[in-house]
């Protein structure tokens, strides 16, 4: 729960950083309003819209970068910044998947459950590749003058106006989703289970909280990469596997569970340890 928590604050942050003035008035009635739908199904049109704004905002942002990558030739690109950037680096990527707290809820709305493994594993494989392009643009593009919220780069065009606009939008219907198990744990710890607006509207003013109340973007997504969808990533999944499944596993599945605990608890501990210090 306090994973998720943690993670959704983030949603709130991005529009908030992102200086979307066309939502800002809207944002948090919409969020109360979506806050009462109850069911991944019914969010399901709405996560349908913003993964199609979202694409294509992301198409616009990767042709203007790729166009800047053909124009600077590579200026102000270098190929290792120092032990400080590759943390910072791991700790924003690791935070990309902070959508497997999703994995357990989406199984339970399938109809063929049989089929779920291997239409997560495509998902995942196909957003990986796509934010990594992504991201590699982005640097090859701007380099070190990268800025945490890469349409900062982009200008004042009514361009980048309608990028951002799209980009916002895809947040703000993508921010319920990503509740969803939030509201339901807490329903369940705290009134049986039984459905609360008024819960569930003191969720999303302390998300809202929480997000105007960090100074620093990159470094605040680095930070809960690093440390609880490090854990959650990594620590979790492999201990679960170890704890059910030891007995009947191989060697070879056995030492990659191990690896992946010990790097999830290292890294967990120094990359948390370098975005904290950044923060400060």
């Amino acid at each position: 729960m306090n994973v998720s928590l943690c993670v959704s604050c983030t949603y709130v942050l991005q529009l908030q950083q992102k200086k979307c003035k066309e939502l800002r008035p809207a944002n948090f009635e919409w969020q109360l309003l979506l806050a009462c739908i109850r069911s991944l199904t019914n969010l399901a049109p709405f996560s349908i819209f913003a993964d199609v704004v979202n694409l294509v905002s992301m198409a616009v942002v990767m042709a203007t970068e790729f166009t800047a990558v053909v124009t600077n030739h590579g200026e102000h690109v270098r190929a290792f910044s120092g032990m400080q950037g590759l943390l910072f680096t791991t700790g924003v990527a690791i935070y990309t998947v902070e959508g497997i707290t999703l994995v357990l809820p989406l199984e339970s709305e399938i109809d063929d459950r049989s089929k779920f493994g291997s239409v997560i594993g495509a998902a995942m494989v196909c957003i990986t590749l796509l934010y990594t392009v992504f991201g590699l643009l982005g640097y090859f593009a701007f380099g070190e003058y990268t800025k945490d919220i890469i349409t900062l780069n982009l200008g004042n065009t009514w361009q980048t106006t309608i990028v951002k606009l799209g980009l916002c939008t895809g947040l703000l219907f993508t921010y319920p989703v990503m509740m969803t198990p939030v509201y339901e744990l807490m329903e369940r710890r705290l009134i049986q289970g039984h459905p609360s607006v008024l819960l569930r509207s003191v969720l999303v003013l302390a998300t809202a909280w929480i997000a105007v109340a960090v100074p620093h973007f990159g470094n605040f997504l680095s930070l809960v990469g690093s440390s609880v969808c490090c854990l959650l990533s990594f620590v979790l999944p492999a201990s679960i596997h170890l704890h059910v499944f030891g007995q009947s596993l191989s060697w070879i599945a056995s030492a990659a569970d191990y690896l992946l605990v010990a790097f999830g608890m290292i890294f967990a501990v120094v990359g948390t340890w370098a975005s904290i210090h950044d923060m400060m």
